[in-house]
């Protein structure tokens, strides 16, 4: 009996040992996914709040790892060979890939001629799109990112969102799409001083999407870049996916209607051929060596203009400077100026999908505004 005993002991303990061991191979396992997740690139998925965090999506159900298909940028050593923009003044550091390139076409200096305008923007390019990080002094001062969104909304245009649904370097942030002809994923966070805006058109394909999060994920408060957690709600990620998963790789374009560009502009050519907002930028930057700091569709371009300290509008011309007409509606419509004799002006301007160049002549009052340079040298 008591050696029977002894064997039911025995047993119990190989199976409570084989039971460790199971568990401690079911860590290993979900380690290992981590792991995966954080350092190959690849997207590991866990039950918790949906919720995405650098490279790891977490969805509710099982944690499981799916490749990823795209460019893998999701390793700390990429990423540490990246390089670094570093900004002493306002105090942080964000890293972008060896191949690119960056500009600072817009830098007001303190005292800031508009304060409520955007102080700075630094442009990241290169051959898979481009991204631009753009910065606001909170000259009031203790406002939440909340606060601020809700003041943005009401003197700029509207946001589809006004709470902070994620995270980035610590600190709340606001994510979502602004859907159009191009697709804007745009983030916004701040700390104490400065907000934030990292903004990219979708459209421009899985490699510049993935190069967008790496991005975002390596912006520091401090002098050192570093991969950080970051909370992206899965439904803002899962649509971005969806997007360059399914529409026409959208980037901008050198030629239209057989106009080519002598920068790079940052609007496509559409098919057929024809795009008002790519003639407005060529007109401007590549004939009148102006800088249009304008995104997205025509229809955006209004509410826009006081984020530009050297940009204004109102209903009608300014006579003698760069003007640019616009009108409102679905996609909105956007035409250069090319002269103005009272009450007539004549524009140049393309359609998308509908023609390409042409010049006519309207009376003042046909368009919903107009948009002027008026930079504070002039």
């Amino acid at each position: 009996m008591r050696r029977i005993a002894k064997l039911k002991q025995g047993r119990s303990l190989v199976v409570v040992v084989l039971l460790a061991i199971g568990m401690l191979l079911g860590l290993a396992q979900i380690g290992y996914a981590v792991y995966i997740g954080q350092y190959t690139g690849a997207k590991s998925f866990s039950p918790t709040e949906g919720y995405y965090y650098g490279d790891i999506v977490y969805d509710a159900g099982k944690r499981y790892i799916v490749p990823d298909t795209s460019f893998r940028f999701g390793t700390s050593r990429v990423i540490d060979k990246w390089q670094t923009y570093q900004d002493d003044e306002v105090g942080f550091s964000i890293g972008y890939p060896p191949n690119w390139k960056h500009e600072i076409p817009i830098n007001q200096t303190f005292p800031y001629h508009d304060p409520n305008a955007i102080i700075r923007r630094i442009e990241f390019y290169g051959n898979e799109g481009n991204i631009l990080l753009d910065i606001w002094n909170d000259n009031k001062g203790g406002r939440g990112l909340e606060e601020w969104l809700k003041w943005y909304e009401k003197t700029r245009f509207d946001l589809p969102l006004l709470k902070p649904n994620a995270q980035v370097n610590g600190q709340p942030a606001g994510v979502f799409i602004m859907k159009g002809q191009q697709d804007i994923l745009m983030t916004y966070f701040k700390n104490d001083e400065y907000i934030f805006r990292l903004l990219y058109s979708v459209n421009q394909g899985p490699t510049g999407l993935d190069i967008y999060w790496q991005v975002l994920r390596s912006f520091s408060l401090e002098k050192k870049t570093a991969i950080n957690d970051m909370k992206i709600p899965r439904e803002v990620v899962r649509q971005a996916t969806h997007i360059v998963q399914s529409s026409p790789i959208i980037k901008g374009a050198s030629t239209c209607c057989n106009v080519t560009a002598t920068t790079d502009n940052k609007f496509p050519c559409c098919d057929p051929p024809g795009n008002c907002t790519w003639w407005v930028e060529y007109r401007l930057e590549s004939q009148a060596g102006v800088y249009n700091p304008f995104w997205g569709d025509a229809k955006m371009w209004w509410g826009q203009v006081p984020d530009y300290y050297e940009w204004y509008r109102q209903s009608g011309p300014k006579a003698y400077h760069h003007n640019i007409a616009w009108w409102d509606g679905t996609w909105g419509h956007v035409a250069y100026m090319e002269w103005y004799n009272y009450p007539d002006v004549g524009v140049s301007e393309q359609g998308c999908e509908s023609y390409c160049t042409r010049n006519r002549t309207i009376i003042w009052y046909a368009t919903d505004g107009y948009i002027y340079y008026d930079p504070p040298w002039y």
